[in-house]
């Protein structure tokens, strides 16, 4: 996903579930292929640390280090399952790497959820990834629609915090703790 939102990691807490963060090339030793919790990979770094990759010079470094495509690879090799999320494959530097790190796995499944409403639209790069059998485009538009028709086709429904967010805070208040002490500095 984008290093700037946070939609996925927010919607992951609210399920009771906390995620494995991987926000870069060097945290992707935290990620398994067969994983207890879900994973959230931000291959560009995140809004919480200080490698974001979102100017062209860092965008294009994988393309010139061998280290990410191993790392990806690995990762990729132990993996059955890759979801792209609200990206239309438009960094060059990241595509590249998609691309060579999974040139070997012809039977890894992809789906390409793209912000597009039409998947023509996605880069050449990407249309290359999801060339062959079970790689997959997915027109997703809006993000909060994408979720809620998903939700609805799965038939699990909203979430409590969506349906009823006063019963759930309800439901939650025993989770609160009272502070301590109330300073003037805190009013």
């Amino acid at each position: 996903t984008t290093n700037f939102d946070q939609l996925v990691l927010t919607g992951i807490f609210r399920t009771g579930i906390i995620p494995v963060v991987a926000d870069g090339f060097s945290a992707l030793n935290r990620i398994v292929a067969e994983p207890l919790v879900p994973q959230l990979i931000h291959l560009h770094g995140s809004m919480n640390t200080y490698a974001m990759r979102n100017d062209p010079r860092t965008l294009a470094e994988p393309m010139h280090d061998h280290r990410p495509v191993t790392m990806l690879n690995g990762v990729l090799q132990r993996a059955n399952l890759l979801v792209v999320g609200g990206d239309a494959g438009g960094e060059e530097g990241l595509m590249k790497l998609l691309l060579q790190a999974s040139s070997s796995l012809e039977q890894l499944v992809i789906y390409w959820i793209s912000y597009e409403d039409d998947a023509a639209r996605l880069t050449e790069d990407c249309r290359k990834l999801l060339a062959g059998e079970n790689k997959f485009a997915i027109a997703g538009g809006e993000a909060d629609r994408f979720f809620g028709d998903l939700m609805q086709e799965l038939g699990i429904g909203q979430p409590g915090w969506v349906s009823d967010p006063i019963g759930e805070l309800f439901n939650h208040r025993v989770e609160l703790v009272a502070p301590e002490s109330v300073s003037e500095a805190a009013i």
